[in-house]
């Protein structure tokens, strides 16, 4: 992959994304599953996976240019640069990701297991975010924190010390409680789980009606 986009170097890119949401950067690394684009202030770590399309910009309306340094997380490994491993830098420091709808997520993350991960946020508290659903991650600078706040201010619930191993292992441990899927972002994404029917959530919504959500579409979960 870095061979067939060296001549992308030093190059201001549009990207877009599910949502039709368009990214404006530099690609400053690539990896064999990742692009890290910076748009002047910030380091996006985009999946290649969720890149539906790239142009390069050569009007450059913006004036972005390379950092002077590298900083976030490429000055951590000397490791080649794959996504799993963004996401293993990433444990425990301050960062917006974007799963779904039209907000980012502020947060950390506290747990990785084999497909989903554990977010912790201050708005939403506990979050299980399946990884494949993840568009972008953007590490703090060092000095910031999401709305002010110390971690010893987010009221966080504790996380088990075992967790289940994949996304569907922890839907299943959440039978008959009432959860909220994708942010409730449809009025019927939020209620009781049920049971688990092959490939089907089975979710009890406000007025008692059974919803039948397809796991695979299922990005992110709070209770």
């Amino acid at each position: 992959m870095k061979k067939q986009i060296q001549y992308l170097d030093k190059e201001i890119i549009k990207i877009e994304i599910p949502g039709k949401k368009t990214l404006k950067g530099i690609i400053v690394e690539v990896g064999s599953d990742v692009f890290v684009l910076f748009d002047g202030k910030d380091y996006f770590y985009i999946p290649i996976a969720h890149i539906h399309q790239f142009q390069i910009d050569y009007v450059n309306e913006d004036g972005i240019s390379m950092p002077s340094e590298t900083t976030g997380l490429l000055n951590k490994t000397q490791d080649e640069l794959t996504f799993d491993r963004v996401l293993a830098l990433a444990v425990d420091i301050y960062s917006e990701i974007y799963v779904t709808g039209n907000q980012s997520l502020h947060g950390y993350i506290s747990n990785i297991m084999s497909d989903y991960f554990v977010f912790q946020s201050p708005v939403y508290k506990t979050m299980y975010i399946g990884i494949e659903h993840l568009k972008w991650l953007i590490p703090y600078n060092h000095t910031e924190k999401p709305y002010g706040l110390s971690k010893q201010d987010f009221t966080i619930q504790s996380i088990p010390q075992e967790l289940p191993n994949t996304f569907q292992m922890q839907i299943e441990t959440m039978k008959d409680k009432f959860v909220v899927f994708n942010l409730g972002e449809k009025e019927n994404h939020s209620g009781s789980v049920r049971a688990i029917k092959g490939q089907f959530v089975e979710l009890q919504t406000a007025r008692a009606n059974a919803n039948f959500l397809n796991l695979l579409h299922i990005k992110t979960i709070h209770y």
